[in-house]
């Protein structure tokens, strides 16, 4: 065979297998949406009095505490918000846990001086957990100040603790506080407080102090923030089904 025929036989060849069409790439494997179990609690309890304390009223700190015990991170988040719900000074104090909140009250601390923790897993619901936090210190005078914190904590995001803001879809913030009033008036009813006067020196107030539960979202106010001590800490739920249209699609 003629070399010059065969050559150019073989670059024929190679050019149409140039044009063989490349075998389809097998399909990326589907993302499976990542799943939430729910967390182990813990229930913990504890009452302490000051070391070395040998006077009749020794400073105490008691804590009745449900920890998410298999999640360590959350744990000690929970933890860390519980214990820097006191204040012991004129400035609020990050602690980073009881433990450490113990060491500072116990240096602080005087006669009846008292401290209580508390902390209650409300819900959990895929990767949200709702947690209620409550502080009770006593540090003289005539009665001690209580405290509630909810911390609605995003799993599936680092964790972070969502706001209100977070929860309603953008711009139904002052839609939601519309379906606050009515619940806050019959609440002055049953309290007998409608009068001018009271309206006038305790006015409806917001509070970032929410928490997205089962039935819908829960709304707690501080003593002094809704009126005056003696009227506790006032809470009102607003309904999944009033709620419907304001949550984000993620939280209906």
């Amino acid at each position: 065979m003629n070399m010059r025929f065969l050559i150019v036989g073989l670059i024929a060849a190679g050019l149409s297998g140039c044009d063989q069409p490349e075998p389809p790439k097998p399909p990326a494997p589907a993302k499976t949406a990542q799943t939430f179990a729910p967390l182990t609690v813990t229930v913990e309890k504890t009452k302490v009095a000051k070391p070395g304390c040998k006077a009749k009223a020794c400073p105490t700190l008691e804590t009745d505490l449900e920890r998410p015990s298999s999640d360590p991170v959350i744990d000690a988040q929970v933890d860390s918000a519980l214990a820097s719900m006191i204040l012991l000074g004129d400035k609020p104090v990050q602690y980073s846990s009881i433990k450490t909140l113990a060491a500072d009250f116990w240096a602080k601390a005087e006669s009846d001086w008292n401290i209580e923790l508390q902390s209650r897993v409300l819900y959990q619901n895929g990767p949200l957990l709702v947690v209620q936090l409550d502080s009770y210190l006593y540090n003289g005078g005539a009665h001690g100040i209580p405290n509630t914190l909810y911390l609605n904590i995003d799993r599936a995001h680092g964790n972070r603790v969502l706001t209100l803001a977070d929860m309603l879809a953008e711009g139904q913030e002052s839609a939601f506080w519309e379906l606050v009033k009515p619940l806050h008036a019959a609440w002055l009813k049953e309290m007998d407080s409608t009068d001018a006067e009271f309206a006038q020196t305790w006015p409806f107030s917001k509070t970032p102090n929410v928490a997205l539960l089962k039935d819908g979202i829960r709304v707690k106010y501080q003593v002094y923030e809704a009126g005056p001590f003696a009227f506790g800490q006032p809470e009102f739920v607003v309904s999944r089904d009033k709620l419907a249209p304001l949550l984000r699609p993620e939280f209906r």
